[in-house]
């Protein structure tokens, strides 16, 4: 190992590696979701024959982006945070008040990932077809969640661990540029 850096640094990188990947994976299926509804919007206002598959493709599309990005949202901050009183808390207490907040993180991500995965298991089980007009397997659409949930899981973690540590406080919108 190079100097300065500890065993506890790995698995931070794989996860961060890993959220990189889902936010790529996110952004090309927002492009895609993009392209199928103009698509139809076009298709069904000015030719007057939209397609039957459109809305279909654009909501699973949707619930396939929305859990790849539960990782990387959690890692850079840019889920829904108060610290309107934060200015007013010691460094002691902001590192406490960020250690109990990863945590109810981890506890979040650990139940949100347990029921999707049992609502996944049961849709493999039963092997039920989506109610659209091209029927798919509803296991196809549903797997993403407990992949996405677990992701988040091992990014809650990890930034429980590096706040224990003491380093690397999650990216804040304000931080990279973002004003509210």
């Amino acid at each position: 190992m190079a100097q300065g850096t500890d065993w506890l640094d790995w698995p931070g990188a794989i996860v961060r590696a890993v959220n990189r990947v889902f936010t790529v994976c996110g952004g090309a299926l927002a492009v895609m979701i993009l392209v199928v509804v103009l698509t139809d919007v076009f298709l069904r206002y000015v030719v007057n024959d939209p397609t039957t598959w459109g809305i279909d493709v654009a909501s699973f599309g949707l619930s396939y982006l929305f859990f790849f990005a539960l990782g990387p949202a959690l890692e850079s901050g840019f889920h829904v945070s108060v610290d309107f009183f934060q200015q007013y808390y010691s460094e002691r207490v902001k590192r406490w008040a960020s250690i109990v907040a990863t945590l109810l993180a981890v506890v979040f991500a650990a139940v949100l990932f347990w029921e999707l995965l049992d609502t996944t298991i049961d849709e493999f089980v039963e092997n039920n077809l989506t109610p659209t007009a091209w029927p798919v397997p509803v296991k196809y659409v549903v797997i993403i969640g407990p992949i996405g949930a677990f992701q988040m899981l091992l990014t809650a973690v990890v930034m429980a661990i590096d706040a224990m540590r003491g380093i690397r406080a999650p990216l804040k919108p304000a931080d990279a540029g973002f004003e509210a």
